[in-house]
């Protein structure tokens, strides 16, 4: 299956995307998509990350994922 990824604020520094995709087998799990994506962009692990949403809804990362999913990588973003 194929899942979409949208970066936001430091993710995005992180990987240098706004966008991009994910091959993943069939039947994986959001933590299944953050270790394939930690392997792919290392800095983005080390980022403290406040949320991970699966077609605009935050989830655990227990969550199985399904082709076309859309997985958003928010991390805390901080302003006045």
């Amino acid at each position: 299956m194929t899942i979409s990824l949208r970066f936001f604020s430091a993710a995005r520094d992180a990987t240098g995307l706004l966008v991009d995709h994910l091959a993943l087998p069939d039947g994986a799990t959001l933590a299944d998509a953050w270790a394939a994506m930690a392997a792919r962009w290392p800095e983005l692990d080390r980022l403290p990350l406040r949320g991970l949403a699966v077609n605009r809804a935050f989830v655990t990362e227990d969550v199985c994922l399904a082709d076309g999913d859309e997985l958003a990588v928010i991390p805390p973003v901080s302003g006045g």
